[in-house]
């Protein structure tokens, strides 16, 4: 019997849920005229099944991509993907592991054929377990510079240590130095059947894909003695009534407030009530009262939810080093709302607000790409009724009084645990963690103060109505496939695509000479940070109602404004309320530039890649400065500095550009994008110039050395013009023929570390190809590798046959054809090319038309010239 799966209604999917013969739980979706397709299987085999060998949840994720019986070739898979336009990853979590890929449609059963090899019939070799080890182990080392990682080992190492989520998950040599047949026994005891979620996604019938399926996953043998998933108790940490002080890397101050809970039923699931209150950042929320004090900077309702286990919640203050002194008195106004809710629970109104926003998030969804929406599926089919498999995150049905105190139990001082991440530890003794390095220390909470919360005075709920929650019915977008119309105006230049949808999305450019210096570079960010807060409880309420703002100063005013057509003009006006009376104080002022230093700061801790990509973007870009100009500048800024540059930009404006794109006419696009200009007066600066600055000589060097252990060597090579179509379409194949090839040379084979990337960037309509390793060993090595690669591409490109170059031209053909899945993704290209005034909107299109009249010689060709010719950026990054 099938099961009718609930969807929204803007989705313009086809769907079924079915269970095969041996117990692979199936949902198929289908889209006549999807041109990509895709699949994902989530398989009930997490860290915490890793038993008595950490990371081997981790580390077979890794291993099941490294040759199958049938397809033993260990590139064979990716290489698959590469050459019909796709992609394939995984990624590994507590209670499952995930697998996923993405192909051009009529390719899918042939994807469907590898994949299902990886489930059924795996190699696991000893030789590929000894390579992929020390893969592992690159990227647990990658993982140790960052703070989230640090952190997350250091909360677990203070809790039960048998409980397994509170076990070291990654992996590394000193774990995984295990013979393959372990590997082989966790594979055969936990990737069973019964214990798959399968989503297939294409554009065929159901019935064909039903079909597929179960000639292919229905064929993988049933488990003959099916073994249920062990439950365990919370994870109760020792640390409740107490405090862990960690010494963060990052310049970054947070508090956080961590709260652990049992299993809940997701459609009554109080948790979400809960959030709404006390992540609300409108007008007279806990945030508001904050953040009027100086206090902090943002907050954050974190989750980890394990439906079958256990919840979790972490309420995120980012703090001032004001609210840093006052670390009591946060936590005291935290136990007032909570009081609050334990007093008087949440009002009928606001039950009805929040349930009314989950279902307009639902309803009113955009389109994704296949991939990003298949392995989401495949989780979801292990948490949820086969009927709520997509509407599982968004149900809620009502919140009874009692159930609400139940999970309010779970938040009261004795049960909480109490976090602060800060680069001082004020000279406290610390310990070190094991596995990550990480610098901490744990005191316990005087029982007065405990007492003192426990007893709080509740708050009053002072949260406003929200007046931008629509009951505007759902448009299923139209197909789109056009360039937008311009119009020109006294005030601004239009480019405005009417698109039948529930949506608009308007950006409006408003330029101005800022980020001649790095003083009016970090001056534009202190800004932008100024404008955002300003205006954050504005975009939290829209973005409960599906509307959404974004501000950047980037060589002049950018304000883009998104959402439902029917509430559209509500948000408009009361933004352009908030901009009118915008001012600077000194102490906002203050907590601005203090946390866009401390963002600056914090950069010195950045893994090595990262290095490379700021030395790059400042090298080709005259409105990008370096970290370390920038850092410079910070002491030099002062408010009036701030004040005079928004002055500026309300005065001395240039023509504004303005990019509207939805359900919108060609007039209303004209009076939007001219309301949102309005905030400057009569523009008087001309167009600016062009961003880009191409490199002058041969080959540009750059260097730096910074404290990580790691170091990163990349190599961008100048392409060309977007304008010369024949060497954009040549650019495009040669990148997809080395990308795979270069990862399995530099990453699987000589394991130089575990980022090793080959991308095509387009920088102001040029375009480079950019070669990137970050590993332990030296720059200079790391550069010869990469050169190394390069000079054997020409033998590989000689041995290529016409079939295989045939293949890569028919991927890209529909990669160059594609068209935007949604108003967002095809506005935010508008908008791209637009800031480029280049308006080549046409780019795309006039390349596939080209791409029947493109050989392999001329990818030679192409590739001659930049292995031999073509000007570079060439960056080292020396790690100590």
């Amino acid at each position: 019997m099938e099961t009718e799966i609930i969807k929204g209604r803007s989705d313009k999917n086809s769907y079924r849920y079915l269970t095969l013969e041996n117990g692979v739980r199936v949902v198929l979706a289908t889209k006549e005229g999807l041109e990509h397709a895709s699949a994902a299987l989530s398989v009930t085999a997490g860290d915490k099944d890793n038993g008595g060998v950490l990371g081997m949840a981790h580390f077979t994720e890794h291993l099941l991509f490294m040759g199958t019986e049938k397809y033993p070739d260990e590139k064979e898979y990716s290489s698959f993907f590469a050459e019909h336009g796709g992609t394939c990853n995984a990624y590994t979590g507590y209670t499952h592991t995930v697998y996923y890929f993405d192909v051009i449609a009529e390719r899918l059963n042939d994807a469907l054929d590898r994949f299902v090899q990886l489930f059924s019939a795996p190699l696991l070799s000893e030789d590929a377990c000894k390579r992929e080890m020390l893969s592992v182990d690159s990227e647990h080392k990658m993982y140790s510079n960052e703070d989230c990682w640090r952190l997350a080992q250091i909360i677990k190492s203070t809790g039960d240590k048998d409980h397994p989520y509170n076990k070291f998950s990654v992996g590394n040599k000193e774990t995984l130095s295990v013979p393959a047949e372990t590997v082989r026994a966790f594979f055969k005891n936990n990737y069973t059947p019964d214990r798959m979620g399968l989503v297939v996604y294409g554009n065929q019938p159901l019935d064909e894909l039903e079909e597929k399926a179960r000639l292919t996953f229905g064929k993988i043998p049933a488990n003959r003695s099916p073994r249920q998933p062990t439950v365990h108790s919370l994870p109760t940490p020792d640390s409740h009534c107490q405090k862990i002080f960690y010494k963060s890397r990052k310049k970054k101050t947070r508090l956080s407030f961590r709260f652990l809970f049992p299993r809940l039923d997701y459609r009554r699931n109080a948790l979400k009530y809960i959030d709404y209150v006390l992540e609300n950042k409108a007008d007279g929320g806990l945030f508001w009262v904050l953040r009027k004090k100086a206090w902090v900077t943002d907050i954050s309702v974190d989750s980890d939810n394990y439906p079958e286990e256990f919840n979790l919640r972490e309420v995120v203050f980012t703090l001032t080093e004001k609210g840093l002194a006052r670390q009591d008195d946060i936590a005291r106004e935290l136990f007032r709302w909570i009081n609050m809710l334990r007093e008087t629970g949440i009002s009928p109104r606001m039950v009805e607000e929040i349930q009314k926003s989950n279902g307009m998030e639902f309803d009113h969804a955009e389109e994704e790409e296949p991939r990003e929406q298949t392995p989401e599926i495949a989780e979801n089919i292990r948490l949820y009724s086969p009927e709520d498999t997509l509407r599982g995150p968004f149900v809620l049905e009502g919140l009874a009084r009692e159930e609400l105190q139940l999970a309010l139990a779970f938040m009261t001082p004795r049960r909480t645990q109490t976090v602060l991440s800060a680069p001082d530890h004020g000279g406290r003794a610390m310990e070190t963690e094991t596995w990550y390095g990480g610098e901490y220390c744990v005191e316990r909470i005087p029982e007065a103060f405990l007492e003192e919360l426990e007893e709080i005075a509740p708050t009053k709920n002072t949260i406003p109505h929200n007046p931008f929650l629509s009951t505007q019915k759902p448009v299923q977008t139209e197909e789109i496939d056009k360039a937008p119309a311009r119009t020109e105006t006294h005030r601004l230049e239009l480019h405005h695509t009417e698109i039948a949808s529930s949506k608009i999305h308007a950006t409006v450019w408003i330029p101005s000479e800022t980020h001649r210096t790095p003083k009016e570079s970090f001056c534009a960010r202190v800004l932008a940070n100024l404008l955002t807060q300003h205006t954050a409880g504005l975009a939290y309420l829209g973005g409960l109602a599906v509307l959404d703002r974004h501000i950047t100063v980037d060589r002049g005013l950018w304000v883009s404004l998104s959402g439902l057509s029917e509430k559209m003009d509500v948000f408009v006006d009361s933004f352009m309320a908030l901009l009118s009376c915008f001012t600077v104080d000194g102490e906002t002022f203050e907590t601005a530039r203090e946390e866009e230093s401390k963002k600056l700061a914090g950069t010195d801790e950045d893994a090595a890649y990262k290095h490379t990509e700021d030395l790059i973007h400042s090298q080709l870009l005259r409105s990008v400065f370096t970290w370390e100009e920038l850092k410079q500048s910070m002491g030099e800024l002062r408010m009036c500095d701030v004040v005079e540059m928004w002055e500026q930009t309300k005065k001395c404006g240039g023509r504004a550009r303005a990019v509207v794109s939805g359900n919108i006419s060609q007039e209303g696009a004209v009076c939007l994008s001219e309301r949102i200009a309005s905030v400057c007066a009569e523009n008087t600066l001309g167009t600016l110039p062009l961003d880009i600055e191409a490199p002058e000589g041969k080959e540009t060097g750059l260097a730096k050395k910074i404290a990580d252990k790691n170091s990163a060597a990349a190599v961008c090579l100048l392409v060309g013009h977007r304008a010369d179509r024949e060497k954009t379409v040549c650019a495009h194949l040669l990148r997809e023929m080395m990308e795979d090839l270069f990862f399995d040379q530099l990453r699987t084979k000589e394991q130089l570390g575990y980022i090793c990337s080959c991308r095509l960037e387009n920088i102001g309509g040029l375009f480079f190809v950019e070669f990137l390793v970050q590993s332990e060993k030296r720059p200079e090595y790391l550069q010869k590798r990469i050169a190394c690669f390069l000079a054997g591409m020409k033998r590989r490109l000689d041995a290529m046959d016409g079939e295989t170059f045939a293949e890569y031209v028919a991927a890209r053909k529909i990669a160059f054809d594609k068209k935007p899945v949604s108003v967002s993704e095809y506005h935010h290209k508008i908008v791209a090319l637009v800031e480029e005034q280049t308006e080549d909107f046409l780019w795309e299109r006039e390349c596939s038309a080209l791409l029947g009249r493109t050989t392999l010689d001329d990818v030679k060709r192409l590739y001659g010239y930049i292995s031999e010719d073509a000007k570079s950026v060439a960056v080292r990054v020396c790690g100590s």
